[in-house]
């Protein structure tokens, strides 16, 4: 697995960022699971992914700060946008927005957005006619969106300038919506939502 990454941020104004970034990884091996199968009109067989797979990311990102004369950052708004594509035929695009903003000196709180969506691999099927050259049944490689609305708080209870430690939480609800993977107990397309909730501690030195 070859990866390499690229990227480059300029500042515009005072209180404006900007970044761009480049991703490309190239895979050569056994890539899928042994244990997933695939259907072909409504029977079991393994599945069979080719054994390379090449793919490139770009992003793009901007930080505006907001504040005034006496504390020139108070709050940020952050916004980003992903495309990424590979030789599977999966294209992808990922929305990014998130707000933060500083309470007193030593809290920091964050609300943020993603919205993501893909279209399927040129080998999956929910259930296959015939056998092909390359199979998959893992929905992870179909079409489907996601949407992820989450919150956190930082606590800097250490804030010196050579060395800061913070106390995080956050809690974040996503969903996902497949279009074209059948969930087989109900038949009906699969679908799930899930709270993640995370308490952490970070440290900068």
């Amino acid at each position: 697995r070859y990866q390499c990454l690229l990227g480059v941020s300029q500042i515009i104004t005072r209180r404006l960022l900007v970044g761009l970034g480049y991703e490309s990884v190239s895979e050569e091996g056994y890539l899928n699971n042994p244990y997933r199968s695939v259907r072909i009109l409504g029977a079991s067989q393994y599945e069979v992914y080719p054994r390379t797979r090449d793919s490139q990311a770009i992003a793009l990102r901007a930080v505006m700060g907001f504040g005034n004369e006496l504390r020139p950052l108070v709050r940020s708004v952050r916004a980003e946008y992903r495309y990424f594509n590979d030789t599977w035929d999966i294209s992808a695009s990922t929305y990014t927005l998130a707000v933060q903003q500083y309470f007193g000196e030593r809290w920091i709180g964050e609300l943020r957005y993603r919205y993501y969506q893909q279209s399927a691999a040129s080998f999956y099927s929910d259930n296959f006619s015939a056998r092909m050259t390359y199979m998959a049944r893992d929905k992870e490689l179909s079409t489907f969106s996601s949407n992820s609305l989450g919150a956190k708080v930082s606590w800097n209870f250490v804030n010196q300038k050579s060395f800061r430690m913070s106390l995080n939480f956050s809690h974040d609800y996503v969903n996902f919506d497949y279009q074209d993977f059948t969930d087989v107990r109900t038949g009906e397309r699969y679908s799930f939502s899930a709270n993640i909730l995370q308490l952490y501690i970070s440290a900068w030195y």
